[in-house]
């Protein structure tokens, strides 16, 4: 367990002072209230560490709460992680499920107990409506990050089809600079050819031509 687990596990943290007037209770609770804003802020994943039951430290909260659950330390863990609201524990227990147990609730789950369930305190409402609260929050925050991831992924896939229409292009291009290289290389080819076929012919009438000189110079 960590720290945070043990403090919800115990009765002064989890339950709401009953008389205000009880001194020594009231500092007590206000005391176990501080303890946890600490261990909120110096570790805020405690509120989504599961100890070995599976059960975060809201779920333990909420089982020592015994019908006077301590709507201030609630609101502590829900704000660090508003998604609690939705986890299992181990027995498949959700928070409001513990919560309903504890204070002896009917209702069903994500409701908060109507005006005729006489077995609900006050103070179980109050938590029951804490935890609608972070369900709401947490839905809302469960389609904000849905909203960005798509439009993320629209913006990469039209960054991609951007870059494949560049590089379509790039590669026309150097198809078409290929192309054309070819072409130049295939008219030097050919103006060489030319060029050798003129220095044979040329070689050839020369040759010609100093035969025709070697016999006229015979004749002389």
């Amino acid at each position: 367990h960590l720290p945070l687990h043990l403090i919800c596990m115990q009765k002064e943290a989890a339950c709401g002072v009953l008389d205000e007037s009880d001194v020594q209770a009231v500092v007590a609770n206000r005391q176990m209230e501080q303890l946890m804003d600490v261990l909120l802020d110096s570790y805020p994943e405690g509120a989504s560490s599961p100890d070995d039951q599976g059960m975060l430290p809201l779920h333990l909260l909420l089982s020592k709460a015994e019908g006077e659950p301590n709507e201030r330390v609630i609101n502590l863990l829900l704000s660090s992680f508003p998604n609690a609201v939705d986890i299992r524990d181990k027995f498949g227990r959700t928070p409001y499920d513990i919560l309903r147990e504890s204070c002896g609730s009917t209702g069903t789950e994500g409701t908060e107990p109507g005006p005729g369930d006489a077995n609900t305190s006050d103070r179980c409402r109050a938590a029951f409506r804490a935890l609608k609260r972070a369900r709401y929050v947490a839905d809302r925050i469960t389609s904000t990050i849905r909203d960005e991831s798509a439009n993320i992924v629209a913006a990469v896939q039209h960054e991609a089809s951007n870059e494949r229409g560049a590089s379509q292009k790039i590669i026309v291009r150097l198809e078409e600079e290929m192309s054309k290289t070819r072409k130049e290389m295939e008219a030097r080819d050919a103006r060489e050819r030319g060029l050798q076929d003129d220095i044979r012919r040329m070689k050839s009438e020369l040759s010609m031509t100093e035969s025709n000189v070697s016999g006229v110079s015979r004749d002389l």
